[in-house]
């Protein structure tokens, strides 16, 4: 298995340069040249272009990665039959490090950017610029695939400058006619200009022009000392300068100079973070650091810098991220091999009675997780909540964390003794847990959990001797308390039916019962606006766990209790099976088919808020 890099040839200028700089680090990785010749595109070019191809890519073989420095800038019909070709070898591993996209960069038509978005969700692994670039493919139709981000451009070379003066000017590199600020800036810092073309401005106090330098040479120049100014106006900002990696400030930083960056660009928080420079809104702004910063700063920076230098003439950036793409897409390519001769799984559950003794004794808040929470971190929907990936790295957060007497996390008992549960319950955790299992070895990392049959005591047990009981108490942790019951549109949790009539007071904020989490704000804003020394029982799906978790170190006491309301009016009744309650949510029966609510004045003056989806 070999590793490939494309590389663009006859051509000058940055983007040549900068795919010549990437090849000369994949190279020290034992990657090959894959060779690009640039040519102007005939219109018949699909009659030869195959001929062309085959030669570019003969020494490929099955199984090779090739890593294709995007775009060619042979034409966007060339990419996709380059990228075509490369992916009818069998098993071969096709990486697109993407450096600009062409209507972003020349705000061409939408079909341009349409085709370059096919080409690219052909790839096993994009290296993009920024995860604002990525949004942005993303919101024009690019699929979810594996991302790596670029961190810099590096400057590969040998030559490192290492004197500077303490001098206060901004260095730029670009044309004139293509950043219109050159022409407007008035400030008391001089702008050193570089570019080939002689610009209409006219030498002055705020502006001269230094003509064209070799990139070694200019490197010189600049380390002589100053700021590097990565700049540009708002509209050519917002369309491009924010979402791609400019060439000049790896140019700058290998200089050993420090920089000056617009707000809102993609290395804002690389240069905060390291201490390279400044991040500010205006050129004015710029030009007051740059006249008032002491000797003992601009020292400090340079310090900093000299770290960065020395990495970024190392290649160790862009190293790394091609380290990383290759390592991923290879271990993407690998499919687990189940042990099915494993089939325990060591988890800690407590039991109901157990947990129910924890959050009295210590008046413990909870997030109870079962099968729906698990479909949802595996990346599925589920009927009352959509996929969201926020909510999914939330709930394995907390599933992960060890639990304490303020806050317990909650699993299904069932990793031992199932013979406690009825026939179908036990088939149900059976086939769960097959599909499952390795989600939870992978996250269920805790010593212990309680039991999120703590308000699942009920249908699913084949012994339902000792409920009564078991019910009463339970109905302990709310007597004689003011409670708030948060919940959705169709719960009605405790109408009809005594539940929670030994309650002090009991006041309701009613939710969507379905995709209640895009409104977890303003759920969190109403629990605390309302909640506060009162027991807040949560009955929201995978929502409740979140909200539990995060509002326990806010002071408030909250008991994710879901589904008690169908679990009690089966006990009443005396129900096996899961039968569908006619005027309310029932577990289980999770499209709310056919509720038809009744008139209740008691509960519908216990609601304080109504929080619409």
């Amino acid at each position: 298995m070999k590793t490939h890099i494309t590389t663009l040839n006859n051509m000058a200028g940055t983007s040549a340069l900068a795919h010549r700089r990437v090849l000369k680090v994949a190279q020290a990785l034992g990657c090959h040249e894959m060779g690009t010749s640039y040519y102007h595109l005939q219109p018949d070019y699909a009659k030869e272009i195959h001929k062309r191809l085959d030669g570019i890519i003969a020494p490929l073989n099955y199984g090779d990665i090739v890593i294709f420095q995007y775009p060619s800038w042979i034409g966007v019909n060339y990419d996709e039959s380059f990228v075509d070709k490369i992916k009818s070898y069998r098993d071969t591993k096709l990486i697109i490090f993407v450096q600009d996209i062409q209507k972003l960069m020349f705000d061409s038509e939408q079909m341009i950017l349409d085709m370059e978005i096919r080409t690219l969700n052909k790839a096993d692994l994009l290296i993009l610029p920024s995860k604002k670039m990525h949004q942005y493919l993303m919101e024009n139709g690019l699929k979810d695939k594996s991302v790596i981000y670029q961190t810099i451009w590096d400057m590969p070379s040998d030559i490192c400058f290492e004197d500077h003066a303490i001098k206060r000017c901004f260095h730029f590199t670009g044309s004139f006619s293509r950043f219109p600020f050159l022409a407007n800036y008035r400030g008391k810092t001089l702008i050193y200009q570089y570019d080939r073309n002689e610009p209409e401005r006219k030498n002055d106090e705020s502006f001269l022009w230094r003509g064209y330098y070799e990139q070694e040479k200019l490197m010189y120049e600049l380390s002589k000392g100053g700021f590097g100014l990565v700049w540009s106006d708002d509209e050519y900002f917002k369309r491009y300068y924010s979402m791609n990696q400019p060439y000049k400030l790896g140019t700058n930083l290998a200089a050993g100079i420090p920089v000056i960056v617009r707000k809102g660009c993609v290395h804002e928080e690389f240069v905060i973070k390291n201490g390279v420079g400044f991040a500010v809104d205006t050129l004015e702004e710029a030009d007051e650091i740059v006249q008032n910063i002491s000797e003992d700063e601009y020292r400090q920076l340079y310090r900093n810098v000299k770290n960065i230098q020395k990495l970024i003439l190392d290649g160790a950036y862009t190293r790394k991220t091609l380290q990383d793409a290759i390592i991923t897409v290879l271990e993407n390519s690998c499919s687990e091999v189940e042990n099915k001769y494993d089939t325990k799984l060591n988890i800690t559950v407590k039991n109901n009675a157990d947990t129910l003794d924890i959050i009295l004794k210590n008046k413990c808040s909870i997030a109870r997780f079962g099968d729906g929470e698990f479909d949802i971190i595996a990346g599925n929907s589920i009927p009352y909540q959509e996929y969201n990936e926020k909510l999914a790295s939330e709930m394995k957060a907390i599933i992960s964390r060890q639990s304490d007497e303020k806050f317990m996390t909650c699993l299904p008992d069932v990793f031992e003794n199932q013979d406690r549960y009825n026939e179908a319950c036990r088939n149900f955790w059976k086939g769960h847990l097959q599909v499952y299992r390795q989600v939870y070895k992978v996250i269920c990392t805790a010593d212990w959990y309680g039991s999120t049959f703590v308000s699942r005591p009920y249908i699913d047990l084949a012994d339902k001797s000792s409920v009564t009981g078991y019910f009463e108490k339970l109905k302990t942790l709310w007597d004689h308390k003011d409670v708030l019951i948060v919940e959705g549109l169709t719960t009605r949790s405790g109408v009809g039916n005594d539940l929670f009539d030994n309650a002090k007071s009991v006041i309701r904020i009613i939710c969507p019962s379905r995709n209640s989490y895009a409104s977890i704000d303003k759920i969190e804003n109403k629990i605390m606006k309302y909640g506060r020394d009162k027991l807040i029982l949560l009955m929201l799906g995978p929502t409740a766990k979140v909200i539990a978790y995060h509002l326990y170190s806010k002071g408030y006491w909250l008991i994710d209790i879901g589904h008690i309301d169908s679990e009690y009016e089966w006990y009443k009744r005396g129900a096996l099976e899961k039968i569908k309650l006619p005027n309310k949510h029932t577990a289980e029966h999770n499209y709310d088919q056919d509720i038809v609510f009744e008139h209740d004045p008691l509960y519908e003056s216990q609601i304080v808020a109504t929080i619409n989806g």
